[in-house]
């Protein structure tokens, strides 16, 4: 999330889509009508279904589900052809005008595929995706502008770079033909929506940029609605794509803002929860990395600037970040002679997401499993093969505050006392604390540390979560230090110099996390001095020769010498933009609003004066502000130094080089693998190319054309919080029991009427439960052909105040979702699969 819950009150426009934050998100979601209130703020919600978001919305655009990149792409087209992009923003803050490399071929209408795809192994040749190298061939035979004049070549020695945006081969050129091919009329036989009505959305949210306004602004607000899909990524990258193409990412009121479903999602993609990161978004190393030197080679990238602009290129930064990180890891035993410990890494040499560790347990590689905090059996795709995979484990160990679908998966419908007692896990319930009875940070959407107290104690024999797994690792490095094992460097190696070792206070690990100097010595830019043992301010002090030690780049400056900066509640607000700089503490280093200095125009002045969040002083010579400056603070606009300091070229990208997305460097609409009509954009490419699909027995997957042929989409409501609240009586009373959500018009093709028991059916499995009747999701027509929606939320499965009391079906909804996942962020596809319905 670049700008943070608040900062939605800025907006001039909000479009809302992949996500419905009135209900899952209600306390977020008051920014959302303070913008209506107050700033006369539009909203426009495109969901498949009428929502509560959709209730309160401006304009409601009906979808069908999955097919959002053709509506962006529309609505990419519609901007450009009508002249409503910020040009000076897109010339100097995006990479519009570099040019791309000789050979990089964009998709045939038949085809499909960008070029380099070898159909046999399904995968890319991703050589062509870049920029063109050194002179190119360009400066040989250089095209030619619609004056006839010959466009500017890719310049000597770097990047290609054309101010014009009239090279053909410029990235701008590119992309406009590109989506140029998602006219008003295919957007409407792709998505269902019907013309008039996507153009009407397209106008809406493009008129903040309607006779050159720079002053407007936009926001995109988003969430699984988006990423639950095989090409999930790039519907982010499209809509990524359409902001940056208006101006509207570092300002405030703007940005791309994506809603997590927890409070500590963030916090935990920020501490490593995804398997091919280290904490701070550090990649894993891999099998090729034979030392720290061929590894820091690999990751840390190099500026790639036309010779125009300067680059911050913040990852070159990379060997202060990941040396003091292993500092932490492995502390005195970390020098220079052993490469600060670097072998003692784990090297991945494949696929460990979710589904992956799921179906290599059902393939009998993957032995035991901990659960804590994670019921897997239900937030998985396809249940039913995580049901059988734990059956073949060896053991679970699970660490929950009530008995749940995975803890007790041997009760799951259809397993009889015969079928138990061939089930031979083993599994250990470990009583743990409540969320309530322990402290600690949260950090939201907004990426703000927010440090909670424990507000009871914890009962009887139940143990806090880092005591439990203290206590686990200190057993299993006991056993390595006594009997050997396969790679025991890790374990062996690692720092563990709490207080009480067999439960660290998490205070203690938050100071760790932020880091410390670990010997004395002198910022050689600032004059400053630290001390060993100090807590470091911020990551601009991290160094490469093992003298400070930080958890977590991110995070450094969060616990300071002044204390823990997560803890603060000041409400002052000077700004009056919702920045609020003493509460919480937000990374990197207390900034609200990412990439802020694209608030500016190139001159270093505010786009909108009346929402000014920093600028350049002339008289300090310093950029200042309301918010901490996203930028080098003494870097002059007339550098042209570019606001987007994460990136090597320093601009945002409108086209990802170096095959930086698995499917290509622009996104393109692919179908959902279970999808009820042909790829209407690509005949021969029905689905993602690079799309990763699983092969046992259980993976089954419906084909177009079958007798499964209607959509079905999953969802939360606001009354139960996924699978635990209905363990509570009160929320159990709000809504008893699950249901089917069928529009009218199919209810009546079927018979169905509202409260009737009907049976869903996929491929997989079967799931039965109440009808609801609505008009909150209609029939489409998807290039002249007649189809159906339904939505099934995702709360109930065998455990349970309900279930135990028989009150409610007992397959979790998840028994009818593919195993098919995205290959970038490896996100299964829960939000369009095919199914049919019946009477019960």
């Amino acid at each position: 999330m670049t700008n943070g819950w608040i900062d939605i009150k800025n907006t001039d426009m909000m479009l809302i889509m992949g996500g419905n934050p009135a209900e899952n998100h209600p306390c977020g979601f008051k920014w959302a009508m303070e913008a209506k209130r107050t700033r006369n703020a539009k909203l426009i919600s495109v969901d498949p279904r009428f929502t509560r978001t959709s209730a309160v919305a401006d304009l409601y655009v009906p979808i069908r589900t999955g097919t959002d990149i053709a509506f962006l792409g529309g609505v990419i087209s519609y901007a450009i052809a009508n002249n409503r992009i910020n040009k000076d923003y897109v010339v100097n803050y995006t990479n519009a005008g570099f040019i791309v490399k000789d050979g990089f071929t964009m998709p045939s209408l038949e085809e499909g595929v960008f070029s380099g795809y070898d159909a046999e192994k399904k995968t890319y040749d991703k050589a062509t995706w870049n920029y063109a190298d050194a002179a190119g061939s360009h400066a040989a035979a250089p095209a030619l502008g619609k004056d006839g004049k010959p466009l500017p070549p890719a310049l000597p020695g770097t990047t290609g770079f054309d101010p014009t945006l009239e090279n053909p081969k410029c990235v701008f050129q590119l992309l406009k033909k590109h989506y140029s091919r998602y006219t008003p009329e295919t957007v409407e036989k792709i998505t269902g929506i019907p013309k008039d009505q996507f153009l009407k959305a397209a106008d809406l949210f493009t008129s903040i940029r309607k006779d050159g306004d720079t002053k407007k602004v936009a926001t995109v607000i988003y969430a699984l609605g988006w990423t639950q899909h095989t090409y999930g990524s790039q519907n982010i990258r499209t809509a990524a794509m359409l902001q940056l193409l208006l101006g509207n990412i570092g300002r405030a009121g703007g940005g791309m803002n994506a809603l997590r479903g927890h409070s500590n999602i963030q916090g935990a993609t920020d501490m490593a929860g995804i398997f091919d990161n280290l904490p701070g978004y550090l990649k894993m190393p891999n099998p090729a990395d034979t030392d720290l030197a061929a590894y820091l080679k690999r990751v840390t990238p190099t500026a790639s600037k036309p010779k125009e602009w300067d680059s911050f290129n913040y990852w070159s930064n990379m060997p202060k970040f990941v040396v003091s990180f292993l500092k932490t890891m492995y502390g005195d035993g970390a020098t220079k002679q052993n490469d600060y410990g670097f072998h003692n890494l784990p090297k991945i040499a494949g696929r460990y997401s979710f589904a992956d560790i799921w179906d290599n347990m059902y393939k009998g590689k993957v032995k035991g499993l901990f659960a804590i905090g994670m019921n897997g059996v239900m937030i998985g795709p396809d249940s039913q093969k995580n049901i059988d995979a734990l059956k073949k484990a060896d053991w679970l160990v699970v660490g929950e505050i009530y008995p749940d679908e995975t803890s007790e998966f041997w009760r799951s419908p259809g397993i009889t006392q015969e079928d138990m007692k061939k089930i031979n896990t083993t599994v250990y319930r470990l009583p743990c604390a409540g969320f309530a009875e322990k402290d600690g940070t949260f950090v939201n959407s907004a990426r703000w540390l927010v440090w909670k107290n424990a507000a009871l104690p914890v009962p009887g024999d139940c143990k806090l979560d880092q005591e439990i797994v203290a206590r686990i690792f200190l057993k299993v490095r006991e056993l390595y230090k006594a009997e050997g094992g396969k790679f025991p460097d890790g374990l062996l190696a690692t720092a563990w110099g709490y207080t009480n070792p067999y439960s660290p206070s998490l205070s203690e690990v938050a100071k760790e996390i932020n880091g410390k100097a670990l010997a004395d010595f002198e910022d050689e830019k600032t004059k400053q001095q630290f001390k060993a043992g100090q807590q470091l301010p911020g990551f601009a002090l991290l160094r490469d020769d093992g003298t400070t030690a930080c958890g977590n780049w991110l995070y450094c400056g969060s616990w300071t010498e002044a204390g823990a900066l997560s803890q603060r509640r000041g409400l002052d607000d000077p700004s009056g933009l919702g920045i609020f700089p003493t509460f919480a503490w937000s990374w990197p280093m207390n900034r609200r609003v990412l990439y802020n200095r694209a608030s500016c125009a190139p001159d270093g002045k505010p786009w909108d004066p009346s929402r000014r969040q920093v600028w350049w002083s002339e008289p300090t010579q310093k950029w200042v502000g309301v918010d901490v400056p996203d930028f080098k603070p003494d870097s002059n606009p007339k550098d042209h130094m570019g606001p987007f300091i994460m990136n090597p070229e320093g601009v945002g990208r409108l086209f990802t080089p170096l095959g930086a997305m698995a499917e290509g460097p622009f996104p393109e609409h692919y179908e959902p693998f279970e999808s009820p009509v042909p790829n209407l954009l690509h005949p021969k490419a029905q689905n993602n190319p690079v799309v990763k699909k699983f092969s046992t027995d259980l993976d089954k997957y419906a084909p177009t054309g079958g007798e499964f042929n209607i959509v079905c989409t999953t969802y939360r409501l606001t009354e139960h919080y996924h699978y635990w609240t209905k363990n509570n009586p009160a929320l159990v009373q709000e809504v008893p029991e699950p249901f089917v959500e069928i529009p009218v018009e199919l209810a009546e093709e079927k018979g169905i009427k509202g409260g009737d028991r009907v049976k869903v059916s996929s491929i997989r499995s079967q799931y039965i439960a109440k009808a609801m009747v609505t008009r909150r999701i209609r029939p489409m027509t998807v290039n002249g052909q007649k189809m159906y929606q339904i939505g099934i939320p995702i709360h109930w499965g065998y455990r349970g105040i309900a279930e135990d009391e028989g009150k409610t079906a007992k397959n979790p909804v998840n028994m009818l979702t593919p195993t098919v996942i995205d290959p970038n962020a490896h996100t299964p596809e829960f939000k369009g699969f095919l199914v049919k319905l019946e009477k019960a």
